[in-house]
């Protein structure tokens, strides 16, 4: 931790170490995710804090050198109550400064503080990036959606993402010290403490006084490109390529495909003229379907190097029991996707078409963090995470066990569906940002299709979901009001449960 405004003396250091370390051919960039909770209505040394962290954005930003790129990322300025609003105002890459304070000055102390949430997005972002992106994070407390921030820092790090991170805090206790401590030990960068205005101020000069450094180091190694050879190398573990059907890479400029493969290779080299690209791949679906595609992200080749892409792949463990189950007991999935955790942005999307054969084959994305989901025929909402935070590293394939779940047997005939209700979901309670108790929505809710035999062949089939303590309510024909009949329900991982409502 730094103790502002200590800081003039830490800044030399750092420029010094940031000349003699970078050995990158790009510029550092910036991106700032700033705190627009309920909770920076409050006051700090006798002014209230989001115009403090307004007018200290006015200083900071334009000091930036020009050539550095700058973002900014907001959370808590739309909704009350919501651990969704986050938004990335401006993508880092911005040169325009005034364009980011406006977007500043429209900033409102409005909700919740989802500092996990934030970070998942912002390194969505930044996935494939060759420039060190430097993230600046402003909190006045912890975060106040149930993430673990700190974990997930560690596990962004692990991915191989480049980024540093940076935590302020803000007039914080000792709670909200100690987990922004945490945030910024594991993204390899600095917690400030900041108990007024000016010493916000001074953090934010020491962190852009570095990443000048780190600009000004950079700048020797920029090799602009010219007309000329490089080459592309995009590799991904063993059979991961088996989902695939093609890959293409684009001309950023005007989005020429200037490559288009199919019969996707493991480990394949790519000679290309020196410029900026970008790449996606398309996923093979059954039965001729179309396939569906995933932007992989954008990459610089230079004349007479070798630009390296590593994918990363996840792979699934299904049960024998499951897979060779019978029609009327087996899974009725309609689609698998992996999406971007914190985002929900699709990477990889299979589609059933009445066949599966793709459902559950390796499939290779740029290293991160995902989700997996799985879309059930006749269930909402339109899709069910069943795996959570998973963590995907260059060149390594990590599995995930789709092994617990739930299928309801006995007589079926006039159930018309069921809920199944998490019950270690915490529900959302009043605090910084003024917000109501709210109930926890089902995890999953099963009705069943119109026709004749429907019903057995949507209620009674198996659902794959986590592990954890549920209630289940049936929705019986005839009845106005849905009938609870399992106040509690624990599903150990690795295990299917069967269970009979008792109609």
């Amino acid at each position: 931790m730094k103790r502002l405004p200590l800081f003039l003396s830490v800044v030399v250091a750092w420029v010094s170490l940031a000349a003699a370390s970078v050995a990158t051919a790009t510029l550092p960039e910036v991106m700032f995710i700033l705190d627009s909770s309920g909770s920076m209505a409050g006051k700090i040394g006798g002014e209230v804090k989001i115009a403090a962290a307004k007018q200290v954005m006015r200083e900071v930003v334009p000091a930036i050198p020009t050539e550095v790129p700058v973002g900014l990322t907001v959370y808590g300025h739309r909704r009350p109550g919501d651990c969704s609003d986050i938004e990335i105002l401006v993508k880092a890459g911005q040169a325009d400064r005034q364009v980011i304070l406006e977007q500043v000055e429209r900033m409102k102390p409005v909700g919740k503080t989802p500092l996990a949430r934030s970070l998942l997005q912002v390194a969505a972002a930044i996935k494939l990036k060759d420039a060190e992106t430097s993230i600046i994070l402003v909190s006045d407390g912890v975060d106040t959606c149930g993430g673990d921030p700190c974990k997930v820092v560690a596990q962004l790090k692990k991915s191989g993402i480049n980024f540093v991170l940076h935590t302020v805090g803000l007039d914080v206790d000792a709670k909200a010290r100690q987990q922004l401590e945490c945030m910024a030990k594991a993204g390899g960068g600095t917690y400030f403490e900041a108990a007024d205005a000016n010493a916000l101020l001074d953090a934010l000069k020491a962190v852009t006084i570095e990443v000048a450094g780190k600009a000004e180091a950079a700048k020797a190694e920029v090799v602009k490109a010219s007309s000329g050879l490089g080459k592309l190398r995009v590799a991904m573990p063993q059979n991961a390529e088996k989902s695939l059907k093609q890959f293409q890479i684009l001309r950023s400029k005007d989005g020429a495909v200037v490559k288009d493969v199919a019969g996707v290779q493991a480990d394949a080299l790519h000679p290309l003229l020196s410029g900026d690209y970008s790449l996606r791949i398309s996923f093979a679906q059954p039965n001729f379907g179309e396939s569906t595609w995933a932007d992989l992200g954008r990459v610089t080749v230079t004349k007479g190097e070798t630009r390296e892409v590593v994918l990363g792949s996840i792979s699934f463990d299904l049960p024998q029991e499951v897979a060779d189950a019978p029609w009327e007991t087996g899974l009725n999935i309609e689609t698998v996707e992996v999406v971007n955790a914190g985002t929900d942005q699709a990477v990889a999307t299979v589609h059933d078409n009445n066949n599966g054969y793709y459902n559950f084959k390796p499939k290779p994305v740029v290293p991160g963090i995902y989700d997996v989901r799985l879309v059930y025929s006749g269930g909402k909402p339109e899709s069910t995470v069943v795996a959570r935070g998973v963590t995907v590293e260059p060149g390594k394939d990590v599995m995930v066990p789709l092994n617990t779940g739930i299928r309801l047997t006995g007589n079926l005939e006039d159930l018309a569906g069921w809920d199944l209700i998490p019950l270690d979901q915490q529900a959302v309670v009043a605090d910084e940002d003024g917000g109501q108790q709210s109930a926890v929505p089902p995890l999953l809710s099963v009705r069943k299709k119109q026709g004749p035999g429907g019903n057995r062949q949507v209620v009674g089939y198996t659902y794959l979901i986590p592990a954890g303590r549920y209630a289940l309510q049936a929705a019986v024909e005839g009845m106005t009001e849905l009938l609870p009949v399992a106040d509690e329900l624990t599903i150990a991982s690795g295990t299917i449960l069967e269970f009979d409502p008792g109609l």
